[in-house]
């Protein structure tokens, strides 16, 4: 045998997997993963801009195993059955073969070598002086290769690198002697783990890659414009719905015009209507803003719902925090679950005979009279006018949540502020709102702000000229 991997049979030994099951008519391998450089890579090239924009917006943004349908799922279970069954004959025989054995202990290596990160030198070595393939295939050719030996070694290695979350995994793995058992698990936790050092370096890098993902955006849109006729259409047609000169303070700079008019155009797309086409530079994040749109009705109607209730029924139980509360949940469960303008309606009429069955309960709870007829009807029609969207109690509160918006979107500094009337109990989730919202207008202005500017500059102008 030549002493050189790639010479004579050993060249055999370095060939993937698939290519050799191939070979047997036994198509498996087992997988492959991501390197934590490659996601170190991404992130400071930022080769997939929707991915780069998706991780810099999302806090929460973490890779997750896709689900597979259930013909996927049966083929690979068989293939990978089959080179399992293959692998355990090759070593239970009397002579053994090692071939596929070198191969996977190959591939574990340099996937043990992906879940470093740079400064892990020592371990590095480790891995490479232990694992030193040349040295293994030498075994492997003298029957003195000890591959439960090298599996116990790898096993180590991944204890120390894995995350708390996969201890138990570990440890279980540490009693097994089974070889083929104990590889396959090396393999399913390898695959967690390099998910796990993944969503670790983007948490790591997100600055860097919002830093990328802003410049990227940029350049990618400027050369977008440059291939249209006017690829700004719909997003100064948004603009200019919002310019109000009539809210402007007396002598107010160009500056100030611009940002005022800038709340007021993102304001408007809480309440978006549908027959308007998405402004160009937002619709990336379509999705976003309409979800924010639907939070911020909800928010609305439970806020309404518990000031028709405290209006139409005065008593003290009524009022109370706890009582608002299950009102609270009982809106959310009937009405934001099923959140659509089409079954709002019925949904209304749904709850509102909930809610007039949950306040004779109340009162009956806290022995006092039963509620008037003329009140409860009150009660009933005040809720199931909530369809209305301009219903006053609707608007009012609306108009409160703009405000709060308005006030925070304006703010220069992180100050807190103070909460509007009568949305106390929504609080958690109007901060939710103004949270997600915040940051989105916040990142949406820093890759197109400058066109925004100019778009609205020239139609001020305009109208001084004139």
């Amino acid at each position: 045998m030549s002493d050189h991997p790639g010479e004579g049979s050993s060249s055999k030994r370095q060939r993937t997997i698939s290519e050799q099951l191939q070979e047997s008519m036994v198509a498996a391998s087992p997988p492959k993963f991501i390197s934590i450089g490659d996601i170190m890579n991404a992130a400071k090239g930022v080769t997939n801009m929707v991915l780069a924009h998706e991780i810099a917006l999302d806090e929460d943004f973490r890779l997750e195993k896709q689900p597979e349908s259930k013909l996927h799922k049966t083929v690979k279970s068989t293939v990978q059955q089959a080179f399992w069954d293959v692998l355990k004959e090759d070593l239970s025989g009397e002579i053994k073969i090692y071939d596929k054995a070198l191969v996977l202990l190959q591939e574990i290596k340099e996937n043990l070598l992906g879940l470093l990160m740079p400064h892990q030198t020592p371990t590095r070595q480790q891995i490479e002086e232990v694992l030193d393939m040349e040295l293994i295939e030498q075994q492997a050719d003298k029957g003195t290769l000890d591959f439960l030996h090298y599996g116990k070694f790898i096993l180590g290695i991944m204890t120390k690198l894995c995350a708390p979350i996969r201890d138990e995994k570990m440890q279980e793995l540490a009693a097994e002697e089974n070889v083929i058992k104990l590889y396959r698990g090396i393999l399913d936790a390898l695959q967690l783990m390099h998910m796990d050092f993944a969503n670790f370096t983007i948490q790591a890098f997100r600055p860097e890659i919002q830093r990328q993902s802003i410049e990227y955006e940029k350049q990618k849109f400027k050369d977008f414009l440059a291939t249209q006729e006017d690829g700004l259409q719909y997003t100064r047609e948004w603009l200019l719905r919002n310019i109000k000169p009539d809210t402007y303070p007396e002598g107010a700079s160009q500056r100030t015009i611009n940002n005022m008019t800038l709340v007021s155009a993102y304001l408007e797309l809480l309440e978006w209507k549908d027959e308007n086409v998405f402004p160009e530079t937002l619709l990336m994040d379509q999705h976003r803003f309409l979800a924010l749109r639907e939070l911020s009705e909800k928010i609305e109607l439970v806020a309404a719902v518990i000031l028709v209730v405290s209006a139409s029924v005065q008593t003290a139980s009524v009022s109370s925090t706890d009582f608002r509360k299950t009102l609270k949940q009982h809106t959310f469960d009937i009405v934001g679950n099923d959140y659509t303008m089409r079954n709002l309606e019925n949904n209304l009429k749904i709850l509102a005979a909930k809610i007039k069955s949950d306040v004779q309960e109340e009162i009956k709870k806290s022995n006092l009279p039963d509620v008037s007829p003329t009140a409860e009807d009150l009660l009933v029609r005040g809720i199931e006018d909530l369809f209305r969207k301009e219903n006053r109690i609707r608007v009012l509160i609306r108009m409160r949540i703009r405000e709060f918006l308005t006030t925070v979107l304006s703010s220069s500094t992180a100050s807190p502020v103070k909460m509007p009337p009568g949305l106390n109990l929504v609080q958690e989730e109007l901060t939710e709102l103004t949270g997600r919202f915040n940051r989105l207008v916040s990142y949406n202005k820093s890759v197109f702000g400058d066109y925004y500017s100019e778009i609205i500059e020239k139609a001020c102008n305009a109208t001084k000229s004139n």
